[in-house]
This record gives C-alpha cells, sequence and structure tokens, in this order.
C-alpha cells in the first residue's frame, strides 16, 4: 500500500531520478517529475499529489520559490522546498514564503525522508483538527512532536504529554493554570507572545527554526492560527526536537570544508606534478639533436599539457562534476596553435560547442583525442606548398541519439587512402583509435573529401569495459 502520491517540481535530473527511486523503495508513488513549473501546474490538476518537492531552480520564468507561493495560495497541498542557498537573503525568501518543509542542498535521503513525514503529518494533523477535537487529542496524545495551542497572551490552552515533557512536568500542570511567563524568561515569553499576536492579526502561520536556551536544544517549529471557542482564534506550535539533526547538519559542513581544502591541496599537488613532467621533457629535449625525437617528445608534452587543462577546468567548476567545454577546447586549441603554427593566421580555426554533460571519468581521454586530431590537422594538413587559407573546424553537440557526437575536420591535403586509421603507423593516429574504442567505448570515422574530417561518436557515460586514464 503506499504511503502517498508525490510530485517532484525540480530541473535536475540526477537529483529528481535519485529522489523518485529512494521514494518508490520506501512506500511512495511518485506521480511525474517535472522540470518547469508550467508542467507542474498542469500535472496537479490533472492528479492530485499529497505532497510536493519542489527544487529551487526551474526551467521557466516562474523559479521554485514562486512556484511554492502558487500552490500555497491556490490550492491545498503541502509543499517542501529544496532550497541550494543557507544564507540569509535565501531563508528570508522563504521566509516569506513558508512550504511546510525546507531541506538544503546538499542532503542525504534520509533527511529528505525525516522531512517527507513531518510535512505530511503536520498536513494531516491540521486536517484532523478541522474534523475533530478528540480525534485531535488522541493523535496528539501519541505524537513525537510537542503540540501546543496558546492564545495570544500566551496561556496554555492545550499541551499534548511530550510537549510538557519538554517543561518537566504533566499537561495537566499548565492547561488553564500558567502561561508562558511562568515558564520562560520575561524577555522571551515577550518575543514569544509578539509572535502569538502577528499571527492572530495577520492570520498567517510561521515556521521557525532557533535554539531555545531553557530548553537547551534545537526547535523547529511551525505556528499556526486556529480557531478556538467562540470567535477567539489562538496560535497552534507543532514544534519538533532537532538538536541532533542540527549537529548532524554542522558536523557535515565541517566535513565538506575539509574536503574542499583536501581537494584543493591534491589538485595542486597533481599541477606541479604535471609542471614538473613537462619541465623534465623540455629539458631532456634540449640536448636532442634528432628532429625526429624532438617531435615525440614535444607531443608527450602537449598530451600532459591537454590532462592538466582538464584539472584546472574541473578546479575551477563549481561543482567538481562538469567542466565549460567551450572554454576548455578553445584553451587546447590555443596552446596547439602557439606550438605547431609557425605562421600565424595562415590556418584559422572555429568552435562550435554545445553544453553537454560527459561523465567526469572520460574528460582526461576525451581531452587527449582532441589534442591528437587538432596536433595532427596543424602539422600534417597544411604544408609548405599549401596556398590557400587553412581552416580546422572543431563541433561538440549531442545527436538525436543522445550520444556524444565530436567533429573535427580541415580543408588541408588530406590522409591518403592508402592509410588505415585503424592500422595505422603513427603513434598519434593508434592512439587516436585506442581511446576512443577502448576509453571512451565509441566509433570513429573518417571521411576523406575535402581534407579530413574525423567523426567521434560516444555514449559520454562511463562503461564497465572502459579503462579509464589520469
Amino acid at each position: 500500500m503506499s504511503k502517498g502520491k508525490i510530485l517532484i517540481a525540480e530541473d535536475n535530473a540526477i537529483t529528481a531520478e535519485q529522489i523518485k527511486k529512494f521514494l518508490q523503495n520506501v512506500g511512495f508513488k511518485v506521480d511525474a517529475i517535472e522540470p518547469s513549473a508550467s508542467r507542474a501546474l498542469r500535472q496537479m490538476e490533472n492528479e492530485t499529489p499529497d505532497l510536493i518537492i519542489v527544487g529551487d531552480r526551474l526551467k521557466t520564468k516562474m523559479n521554485g520559490i514562486e512556484l511554492v507561493g502558487t500552490i500555497l495560495n491556490d490550492y491545498n497541498i503541502p509543499v517542501i522546498y529544496m532550497s541550494a542557498s543557507a544564507d540569509e537573503a535565501g531563508l528570508e525568501i522563504i521566509e516569506k514564503t513558508k512550504p511546510l518543509g525546507t531541506i538544503t542542498k546538499p542532503f542525504e535521503m534520509k533527511e529528505l525522508l525525516r522531512e517527507i513525514n513531518m510535512t505530511l503529518y503536520k498536513q494531516q494533523i491540521a486536517k484532523q483538527l478541522r474534523e475533530s477535537e478528540q480525534k485531535y487529542k488522541l493523535l496528539t496524545e501519541k505524537s513525537l512532536a510537542s503540540i501546543t495551542i496558546f492564545n495570544r497572551k500566551g496561556h496554555f490552552l492545550f499541551m499534548n504529554r511530550y510537549g510538557s515533557s519538554w517543561l518537566g512536568g504533566k499537561p495537566e500542570d499548565y492547561i488553564g493554570k500558567k502561561s508562558l511567563y511562568d515558564v520562560f524568561p520575561k524577555e522571551d515569553a515577550d518575543k514569544h507572545v509578539k509572535r502569538f499576536n502577528r499571527i492572530v492579526d495577520s492570520g498567517k502561520g510561521e515556521s521557525i527554526e532557533e535554539y531555545d536556551p531553557q530548553l537547551k536544544r534545537w526547535i523547529s517549529s511551525s505556528l499556526e492560527p486556529v480557531e478556538l471557542i467562540g470567535e477567539e482564534i489562538g496560535v497552534q506550535v507543532i514544534a519538533y526536537d532537532i538538536t541532533e539533526s542540527r549537529k548532524n547538519y554542522e558536523q557535515i559542513q565541517r566535513d565538506l570544508q575539509e574536503k574542499e581544502i583536501l581537494l584543493q591541496e591534491l589538485h595542486h599537488r597533481v599541477m606541479n606534478n604535471l609542471q614538473i613532467i613537462c619541465s623534465l621533457l623540455s629539458l631532456q629535449a634540449e640536448h636532442i639533436r634528432n628532429k625526429q625525437t624532438l617531435d615525440i617528445f614535444r607531443e608527450s608534452q602537449n598530451r600532459v599539457r591537454s590532462m592538466a587543462l582538464v584539472h584546472r577546468e574541473l578546479f575551477q567548476s563549481t561543482d567538481f562534476l562538469s567542466i565549460d567545454y567551450n572554454r576548455y577546447i578553445e584553451n587546447l586549441v590555443l596552446q596547439l596553435y602557439r606550438v605547431y603554427d609557425s605562421a600565424p593566421g595562415r590556418i584559422a580555426y572555429k568552435l562550435k560547442v554545445e553544453n553537454v554533460s560527459i561523465n567526469i571519468n572520460l574528460v582526461v581521454p576525451f581531452g587527449l583525442v582532441i589534442n591528437e586530431l587538432v596536433s595532427n590537422a596543424l602539422r600534417h594538413a597544411f604544408p609548405p606548398s599549401f596556398e590557400r587559407k587553412g581552416r580546422v573546424k572543431i563541433s561538440l553537440r549531442r545527436n538525436e541519439k543522445d550520444e556524444i557526437e565530436l567533429i573535427v575536420n580541415d580543408n588541408g591535403v588530406g590522409i591518403p587512402k592508402t592509410i588505415d586509421i585503424h592500422y595505422s603507423d603513427s603513434l598519434g593516429m593508434q592512439l587516436i583509435v585506442m581511446l576512443v574504442k577502448d576509453q571512451l567505448n565509441g566509433k570513429i570515422k573518417l571521411d576523406r573529401r575535402g581534407g579530413a574530417k574525423f567523426t567521434i561518436i560516444f555514449k559520454g557515460e562511463l562503461s564497465h569495459i572502459s579503462k579509464v586514464i589520469f
């Protein structure tokens, strides 16, 4: 039996799919994954979910927090907002919209499950309050949340046993007998009563997460106006002890900071080691007089530099999982032009690079393939006897089959038909074929018309048979 129907509004397909699989495994039914606000709203019209999980960035003009506001204003459906921002500005926006649940990225799936259970439970309690006071009392006595109802002056009108245990007493010790001023210091009681009056006057609830020095614990509270006997309005407070969760969160932040420092140190060491290799090759090359041997050393340097570029782009990336391929390829090409283009301006290049996603473990062999193809074009396609303007074009995209397609073509002298690229004596060509087939698990095709046009096609995901070079 399903625990409930959930709609996910999130434009990050990987995150959304991970959440979907986890929720299905623990018994929830996921109605749909929608990457945009408009599609999420249409899905809600077709089939009303029990809960909606909304990401902060969506693929329409309406962002995540605006969608939360629309849902809360026009539909009676609980919302959990996944925010990537934990700064004051981000929290202020969330505070104004007041989703029933919020969770800050990155998070563990168990944290999300806890937030879902908490949000659904709040919604269930609110519904049953409207149906029957007796049912409400029965449920609250079994709740693991502190549930309390106050009038606007801070007097206790209702309290479950779990809530009274926080104060070291029984519900009957407080209900109808005491107020917040009998429990908390006047300054703290004034703050709570002021908040109660704001909620009663506005008719709008509030969500709070704060440390309570009196109770010596972190509390997550949901405060909502409730109708009391007659026309009087009170405030219902559902509070959870999140002290352990808060400690875990702070530990995670410390761990992340430590790992970031380690990544920085690792990056610096990798770059220093690659520089040492380049320097050693350069020093050795100074003592070489044979041109063929010198070319081999220079090619090796270029291969090392192409790997260094990958590490630099990854370090400059915001998530360590993707790189700016347009910038990476352009820097790699410029680097090769400085080495091989003896007559600047004689050979032009053109890039057409789309924003594609390639498994991070494939980036190094992918960069080496580009390095070899462009190097071969600059070294062999335009001999001194070539009189026309030289051109090298590089394009990168996802084709109609959702495969990565890399094309490197030039208008040079071309490759003779007598040369089979799959059985070439050239180390560069052997390396290209090996990288494409063994590392990228892809296919390579050569078109000899009007120069040389290499087309590389691969999935972009790491195959279980791949042997990645790093």
